[in-house]
């Protein structure tokens, strides 16, 4: 089977989040195959060394949770992968692994964005009962991929991201290039 991807000149991608690994990746990625990337996130251009991808990314220092921000980020966008995700009490992870997400899925859908990806978790809808001690982080993942589905077909479930899919090797090469395709333009294989 050979695939083709459409040519990417006329497309503009937001990594919401884009600081932590599976984003920055995402964003280097994107850079790397020629797409135009901008990132949303609360601390603006990360100071890292040695990193000259970052010069070719748009840095929007904003809060998923201010609707300006968002209209700002999402403005012109032809597609909008979220990153965002945390670890703290379970509020703490509802807000950030589920209300963050379903916040820029609205913004993208009122901005016209064609194309929504949100980075899952693979036990995502396995039931964790509420008194385990990550559920806020599986049931706001849960209510995101919930609310990207209500707002963009999708022809595939939203990428799930499993433990395999984390080590340091496996993660930019195989979740990236599959990512990109979903979130900017159509894939055509033969």
């Amino acid at each position: 089977m050979a695939c083709v991807v459409h040519d990417v000149s006329q497309h503009l991608l937001l990594v919401v989040g884009g600081t932590g690994y599976v984003g920055s990746n995402i964003l280097q990625r994107a850079v790397q195959k020629g797409i135009t990337v901008r990132s949303l996130n609360r601390g603006g251009r990360p100071a890292w060394d040695n990193t000259p991808w970052l010069d070719k990314v748009e840095w929007f220092k904003g809060d998923v949770f201010s609707k300006d921000d968002l209209q700002k980020a999402v403005a012109g966008t032809t597609g909008v992968i979220s990153t965002v995700g945390a670890f703290g009490s379970n509020e703490h992870m509802q807000r950030f692994c589920g209300d963050a997400t379903i916040a820029a899925v609205r913004a993208a859908k009122e901005a016209g964005t064609e194309r929504f990806v949100f980075i899952s978790e693979s036990r995502v809808g396995s039931n964790i009962p509420k008194w385990a001690p990550l559920y806020g982080y599986f049931n706001g993942k849960e209510r995101a991929e919930a609310a990207v589905r209500a707002q963009y077909v999708q022809h595939r479930h939203p990428p799930r991201i499993g433990q395999s899919d984390v080590n340091l090797a496996a993660s930019p090469t195989r979740v990236c290039p599959s990512v990109l395709d979903l979130s900017m333009v159509p894939v055509e294989c033969t």
